[in-house]
């Protein structure tokens, strides 16, 4: 089969930096971002972060090809700010915003009433959890019982 081995997709290749900086000298205040071995998942993500920022004009992403596991993130920023603190930023936030998700995932974890857990098949199926002060998820989170 001509398909690439699958930890292709993850392992970073000796030599290869995870992300490379270009910058456009077409454009004041423009660069594109190389990241290795990441797909629309953490593409989409850094997108929506950086459309946050208020000092970026334009950020969007795009996956070269399906068989080359890279996306390039293209980011335009006023004169406030340059595209590497915009990215800096998008990723700090990102991984703060990301650790309060997990501890206050965590917490409902433990304490959650048993009237919205149900049992079945083998999968913990939990109801109406509130994930801190900013997100309520109204849907079915089912986990699998180990």
């Amino acid at each position: 089969m001509n398909a690439p081995d699958r930890y292709e997709r993850f392992v970073v290749p000796e030599g290869t930096k995870k992300v490379s900086y270009e910058r456009d000298t077409k454009i004041i205040n423009a660069a594109s971002f190389t990241v290795e071995r990441e797909d629309h998942t953490i593409g989409n993500i850094l997108r929506m972060q950086l459309h946050r920022d208020d000092n970026v004009l334009f950020a969007g992403y795009k996956l070269p090809h399906p068989l080359k596991y890279k996306i390039i993130v293209r980011i335009h920023t006023t004169s406030q700010s340059s595209p590497m603190q915009a990215y800096n930023q998008a990723i700090n936030d990102l991984d703060k915003e990301l650790d309060h998700l997990k501890n206050a995932f965590e917490i409902q974890k433990i304490s959650i009433p048993s009237s919205r857990c149900i049992f079945r098949g083998g999968w913990l199926i939990l109801t109406d959890l509130n994930v801190g002060s900013h997100c309520m998820v109204d849907c079915w989170i089912m986990l699998p019982l180990l």
